[in-house]
């Protein structure tokens, strides 16, 4: 089987694991799992939408197959191994998937799941499109809370910390992530007051409650570290938050400098030649993985991992 990239925030029973990497492999290009009241739900892009949605399609795919009823698992079985259940994939009703998008059509999109594995991959019926194999499983609500954990002054449970914090308020006034904020003319005790802004000095340990981190070139980590904290309160219980990279040009305009997490120094990440100009990115940050994209891609703005949404 073709080695496929698996991001998981859920642990998958190996029968469901093993069919999403083979049909991720088999369409060449990202498939989800969630897990949901109905069972292990699978979703990949739609053989039909895909010719009229295109690349929306791809980054939100409506094609879903049910895996609970097409493995036919129980709580027994469903650690099952792929070949434990080959013959029961093939003498089960194929029908088991539809087209969120058009299942109130009179004929919405429907294939079996045998002619699904059997297609060429996305980018060989779309030259256009490149992908590549890979599986992403998510949770539903009661999986997330799951994972919550208490918080620390008011005891409620919550998604978990983004690590240790300290006010930023409590920061000595030349500290980088204090002058980040202050510099923006914000005003430090309101900011508290409203979000209990804080910046972490230390990230919530890597691997627990699975919580893990994308690593990068230049020894960075896509983590909370090293960031200004900005927490979504409910009752004055962080419910949410969000990490803010810290960055900053020249006085120039001509280079651009990222906070390093780790290292407590200003990285040159990418420079141009004038103010309206192409940014350039510099080593070690250009490097680009097999698709042509940047491996250094820090999310801007990192949101709680477990969160709900409001």
């Amino acid at each position: 089987m073709t080695d496929t990239k698996v991001q998981a925030s859920v642990s998958l029973p190996p029968a469901v694991a093993d069919f999403a990497k083979k049909m991720a492999a088999s369409q060449g290009c990202l498939v989800k799992v969630t897990k949901e009241a109905r069972g292990y739900q699978l979703y990949l892009p739609c053989p039909d939408c895909l010719w009229t949605h295109g690349k929306k399609e791809l980054a939100d795919p409506k094609y879903a197959i049910n895996l609970t009823k097409h493995l036919g698992l129980t709580e027994d079985d469903s650690n099952m191994m792929f070949e434990d259940w080959n013959e029961i994939e093939r003498t089960r009703d194929n029908r088991s998937g539809v087209c969120m998008r058009t299942r109130s059509q009179a004929k919405p999109h429907m294939f079996k799941v045998t002619d699904l594995l059997a297609m060429d991959t996305v980018s060989q019926r779309h030259p256009d499109i490149m992908t590549r194999a890979e599986v992403m499983s998510t949770t539903d609500q009661a999986e997330r809370e799951s994972h919550w954990e208490p918080d620390s002054t008011t005891g409620v449970l919550c998604p978990p910390s983004p690590g240790l914090l300290i006010p930023l308020h409590d920061l000595p006034a030349d500290h980088v992530g204090r002058k980040y904020i202050e510099d923006r003319h914000f005003e430090l005790q309101r900011l508290w007051d409203m979000f209990q802004t804080c910046w972490c000095t230390q990230e919530y340990p890597y691997g627990k409650n699975g919580i893990f981190y994308r690593r990068m070139p230049g020894q960075w980590k896509d983590t909370s570290q090293g960031r200004v904290i900005f927490h979504g309160l409910v009752n004055n219980t962080p419910m949410i938050w969000q990490a803010r990279v810290i960055d900053r040009l020249s006085e120039d305009g001509l280079l651009h400098y990222y906070w390093h997490p780790y290292q407590n120094r200003w990285d040159l990440v990418e420079t141009r030649s004038h103010n309206k100009g192409v940014w350039m990115r510099q080593p070690p940050f250009d490097e680009l993985n097999e698709l042509g994209h940047p491996e250094w891609d820090p999310a801007k703005y990192k949101t709680a991992k477990f969160s709900n949404r409001f």
